[in-house]
């Protein structure tokens, strides 16, 4: 068992202090892409805008060598303070580990990162992976993760060939795909169209935002990429993104953009973050279906490994070949009120356990 002075903890506001170390350190070993320098530093510039509160840990061994990063903020809650690591646009959310260390190397290492933080009452993660594209998640056995209800969904292209993809895809879903393409085709000139960082002009990204916009007007809901504070993170991830390539698709059906779709890639990972297409009698069509299947054939040639479409358990997810992964969560406690919280919380992840519900 290790001690709290064998760990060197340094915290900060600004990521970009630990800049160097952050681009050296993130692999696929330890980390999605959402623990990328290029994601985190827009998103934490935006978390710091919106009157957050970011504290950044970098901890060394006792030899000085870089054994983690913890990108947190911290948050006031039922009279608490908590350390945290997720927020709206993160779909994995988890401290970055040296992938020799041991679950007791991780543990001993969050709580040397509370102590150095002494306001902070309890660390929560939230949305951690069961494992990284080329390593286990050490926080997602600990005894104190509950596993969650919700799920990611994965393409593994790792190895296959497109034939070999098809094959996992559900008849139905080949069959739907097959009928509405040529459908679409022979009504409308038909064109898939994807641009990458810069490339994707001004015009390009702003019919992006109406058509977004639009649909989610129709279905009633919350358009992340127009809310104030994390709308601006994607055009921003596009002009300054250099590991992590943000891109741009889109269908159009006789030049006018029908359904599009903004994501990210880095380490042969790519990940879906904004879907949208038209609504009503253009529903037929399966627009979004027919865009998605463009883009995993588009990055299948450029050798992308995994085809992430995100957390969320449509069932579209797995008629097109995805395979569910598993997310958890778990909480750390920094103070005797904090403590008493652990408890609580601990009984509730039992239950969750037993009655399969989750908040």
């Amino acid at each position: 068992m290790s001690r709290q002075s064998d760990w060197r903890v340094d915290v900060t506001s600004n990521i970009e202090d630990f800049a160097e170390d952050w681009r050296r350190f993130v692999t696929p070993a330890n980390a999605t892409p959402f623990q990328h320098y290029d994601f985190l530093r827009i998103f934490f510039a935006r978390l710091s805008a919106g009157g957050g509160q970011p504290h950044i840990a970098r901890v060394r061994n006792a030899n000085g060598a870089l054994v983690a990063l913890f990108p947190m903020h911290m948050v006031r809650k039922h009279g608490l303070n908590w350390l945290r690591t997720d927020e709206r646009p993160l779909d994995y959310c988890t401290p970055i580990f040296d992938p020799a260390l041991s679950a007791d190397h991780a543990r001993d290492i969050i709580r040397a990162v509370l102590a150095a933080i002494p306001k902070a009452d309890l660390f929560y993660v939230n949305r951690i992976p069961d494992q990284f594209a080329d390593g286990p998640s050490p926080l997602a056995n600990m005894p104190n993760a509950g596993r969650l209800r919700l799920s990611s969904w994965q393409i593994k292209m790792k190895g296959a060939s497109l034939s070999a993809l098809s094959g996992r895809q559900s008849k139905q879903f080949k069959s739907q795909l097959r009928s509405r393409t040529k459908k679409l085709a022979e009504q409308f000139e038909r064109k898939f169209d994807i641009a990458f960082g810069q490339s994707v002009s001004p015009e390009m990204y702003a019919a992006f935002a109406d058509l977004r916009q639009s649909s989610f007007d129709t279905k009633g809901r919350s358009n992340i990429a127009s809310d104030p504070q994390w709308g601006p993170l994607y055009p921003s991830l596009l002009a300054e993104g250099q590991q992590c390539r943000a891109w741009l698709a889109s269908l159009s059906a006789d030049g006018e953009m029908v359904a599009a779709l903004y994501g990210f890639e880095a380490d042969k990972r790519v990940q879906i973050i904004l879907p949208a297409s038209k609504m009503g009698d253009w529903q037929y069509y399966r627009l979004g279906l027919q865009l998605f299947q463009e883009t995993l054939t588009h990055f299948h040639a450029e050798g992308a490994e995994i085809f992430d479409l995100s957390i969320g358990d449509s069932p579209y997810k797995k008629r097109m070949g995805g395979e569910e992964e598993a997310l958890y969560d778990a909480l750390f406690p920094g103070s005797f009120l904090g403590q008493i919280y652990y408890r609580l919380w601990r009984l509730k992840v039992a239950l969750r356990a037993k009655m399969g519900r989750i908040e």
